[in-house]
């Protein structure tokens, strides 16, 4: 049985490195197993994370859904 596991992040001022923390998350999901939610909060970013978070979603249609 997989588990189930949601994963809420908050996001300020990372887009310069967010995608590090994604290949992360995504190795450990592979070795586990996990049927995984991710969710990416921007939390006020003066920097473009909400539109890092747009675009990595974005590779994840067809592979998961995406609501940005």
């Amino acid at each position: 049985m997989t588990k189930k596991i949601s994963i809420i992040v908050p996001i300020y001022n990372s887009s310069a490195f967010m995608h590090k923390l994604l290949e992360s998350i995504d190795e450990q999901r592979i070795a586990s197993g996990w049927d995984l939610e991710l969710v990416l909060v921007d939390d006020g970013s003066r920097d473009k994370s909400y539109d890092k978070i747009v675009e990595l979603s974005a590779r994840q249609v067809g592979r998961d859904t995406c609501n940005p």
